[in-house]
């Protein structure tokens, strides 16, 4: 399987902006002039083309969006068509009454083949207006001419709820394991240790680490499982982003 896992760093609300980075970053990867079939799965960040520290309910309004509108599905769907790959995107839904940080996906053919709801918010979630989604969820994609089960999860739900359940409940971990999921995609807007000095050089080795011991659990298994994981840069006000990304086999 190959994977593009697409890193960017949106300004805040500035959609069109961030659009036009995102194909930019596409682009440059992968030239139009070639024929050749790009990459089995395209992945971006926790909502990838809004930004994501919005700080009150009010400032994310313009930027909400339905099942029926949704600019990132477009651009999604537009992208993976394009490419012949599936894209998964993150984005802010409002459905009904709630509102929601969302991911879903596209295949090949423009046409959204899951979409899920983070379950473990982190507070900046709440300052918008976020509430829980109802819980983890998994489906099932072609991959290579076989059946692939496959989980997404988004930044905080590889963290013990709240964090106020204990750290060995691993909640995400043992779903992924009860249910039998081979491929799990984890978009993120992580931030960077306030331990480490923003000017440093090379990766945030604290933050690699925990994010392996977050899935410590699949270790334990014999399957082996694909995790890929993909966390925005950049600033959004006082939030600076660890960035970083990983795609590797767990188990």
């Amino acid at each position: 399987m190959r994977v593009a896992i697409v890193q960017t760093n949106p300004a805040l609300g500035a959609l069109e902006r961030n659009i036009q980075r995102a194909n930019d970053l596409l682009e440059a990867k992968f030239p139009a002039r070639s024929d050749e079939k790009k990459a089995d799965l395209i992945v971006l960040p926790e909502l990838a083309l809004s930004g994501y520290h919005f700080e009150t309910e009010e400032d994310i309004v313009p930027f909400l969006e339905t099942r029926g509108t949704s600019p990132s599905t477009n651009w999604a769907k537009e992208v993976a068509q394009r490419y012949r790959s599936r894209v998964l995107v993150g984005l802010p839904m409002q459905l009904d009454e709630r509102r929601r940080n969302a991911a879903i996906m596209v295949d090949s053919r423009g046409e959204v083949v899951h979409e899920y709801q983070k379950h473990h918010l982190y507070q900046t979630d709440y300052e918008w207006g976020c509430t829980p989604g109802p819980g983890f969820s998994s489906t099932t994609i072609e991959l290579d001419g076989h059946p692939t089960k496959m989980s997404v999860g988004i930044c905080m739900d590889i963290n013990p709820w709240e964090f106020e359940a204990p750290f060995e409940a691993y909640e995400y971990a043992n779903y992924i394991l009860e249910e039998d999921i081979s491929l799990v995609i984890v978009p993120m807007a992580w931030s960077l240790p306030k331990e480490i000095h923003p000017e440093s050089l090379g990766p945030s080795k604290p933050t690699l680490v925990y994010w392996v011991q977050r899935l410590y659990p699949l270790r334990q298994d014999s399957k082996k499982r694909t995790v890929v994981i993909c966390n925005r840069t950049g600033r959004e006000g006082h939030s600076l982003y660890a960035g970083h990304k990983l795609c590797f086999d767990h188990g």
